[in-house]
């Protein structure tokens, strides 16, 4: 068996072993004939796991395995009101954490307790926090400086710093371009 994994960068939250596994638990064993090797019940199986987005299995031809798995990149972890944490990634979806590994993404605080199935204000939010966090992640001196980004109860954004205790009052996610060139510029000067 072949396996490849792509898509995550930064972090490997699923690894060949856990593929493995997988296949192994629905019935891909080793030296089985392939007519016995369901493909389709093992890619279902795969992409029922939270950190596979898309998996694609076939036979080469010299009946070899292949395995092509493209993983979810965590985009911001996010903590609720309640405590509980998850992070999410470039489509909003909601990932588990893991014992392996922890991502290094923006932190997101103060989000309302964590539910099977939002709201529609709380997908919005979730879709505003994944846009900050596409942006702090993208700019090298923010994502040094914020420390972690608090949700407010009136749905707006506050940053702390990792240097500094003073406190900036975002507000939405619109115009954050505008809105961190302003704050770059305040920090260039103080």
């Amino acid at each position: 068996i072949q396996v490849q994994i792509k898509g995550a960068d930064k972090h490997a939250f699923i690894d060949r072993q856990d593929v493995l596994q997988l296949i192994k638990q629905n019935h891909g064993e080793v030296n089985a004939a392939v007519h016995e090797i369901n493909l389709q019940q093992i890619e279902n199986a795969l992409v029922k796991n939270s950190w596979i987005q898309q998996a694609e299995l076939f036979f080469d031809n010299k009946n070899r395995l292949i395995v092509n798995i493209t993983e979810r990149e965590p985009v911001a972890r996010v903590f609720t009101i309640a405590g509980n944490s998850f992070y999410i990634d470039s489509s909003c979806r909601r990932l588990p954490l893991s014992t392996k590994i922890s991502a290094r993404v923006p932190m997101f605080t103060s989000f309302p307790d964590y539910q099977k199935r939002m709201t529609a204000p709380d997908s919005a939010l979730l879709s505003d926090v994944k846009t900050m966090a596409e942006y702090i992640a993208a700019d090298s001196f923010f994502t040094a400086q914020v420390a972690q980004v608090n949700i407010t109860p009136n749905r707006k954004f506050e940053i702390i710093p990792l240097v500094g205790n003073q406190l900036t009052k975002i507000g939405d996610a619109e115009n954050l371009d505008e809105k961190f060139k302003k704050l770059f510029a305040f920090y260039k000067q103080v």
